[in-house]
């Protein structure tokens, strides 16, 4: 009887200790991070990101991000799973679901609206037709713009019209962009416009 009490009470340890090991190895590190885009505002900085028990703060923002690990965005390493993010700075309040997937940066931005979005992955590769239009910049070598800019050269878009790309140019880099129909450098992870389709002053930015 105690041989069979004891046998039993070591099937129970073994079976939880298998369960809780494997349950250990199925939970990949990976990376989220998140950036404040296109609407840089001094009175929403610093935001202070909360995930899964931790905080980061962004100090700066940039035209876009390529990457969780740039200085524009609070990058986390979670476990893979489902979170709730939150964010605070200047008057805006940001609350929002997102996916850490296993493996791979999860970007996510931040807009002037209270919401947090996806930010797809990868490059795009649109060369852009007449209907739209692409500011491109570059920072001529300053060391400075470089910093604020995220980098030293970059093409963003697409613009609705022309007169938002010179919009756009005209806060972010003025006297350092040209506006043209087609991209000059590959777009990275640029944020999605709100209709879906390209980007509106007083919309987007």
């Amino acid at each position: 009887m105690k041989n069979k009490l004891l046998i039993t009470v070591i099937s129970i340890i073994v079976f939880f200790c298998f369960f809780s090991c494997t349950k250990k190895k199925q939970s990949v590190s990976t990376q989220v991070g998140f950036y404040f885009p296109l609407y840089c505002n001094v009175n929403v900085l610093p935001i202070t990101v909360k995930l899964n028990g931790d905080s980061q703060i962004i100090k700066a923002c940039y035209p876009f991000t390529s990457s969780c690990g740039d200085p524009g965005a609070a990058s986390f390493t979670v476990p893979s799973g489902n979170y709730t993010a939150t964010a605070n700075g200047g008057s805006i309040t940001w609350t929002g679901s997102v996916t850490a997937d296993s493996n791979q940066c999860s970007l996510y931005s931040l807009d002037c609206s209270g919401n947090i979005n996806i930010v797809t992955t990868g490059t795009t590769t649109t060369t852009g037709t007449t209907s739209y239009y692409y500011a491109n910049w570059t920072c001529n070598g300053s060391s400075q713009c470089t910093t604020d800019m995220g980098g030293p050269y970059g093409s963003i878009g697409p613009f609705c019209t022309n007169a938002d790309a010179q919009a756009w140019g005209n806060k972010f880099i003025p006297g350092g962009y040209s506006v043209a129909g087609s991209p000059t450098y590959t777009i990275s992870n640029a944020p999605t416009p709100k209709n879906g389709k390209c980007y509106q002053s007083g919309v987007d930015f």
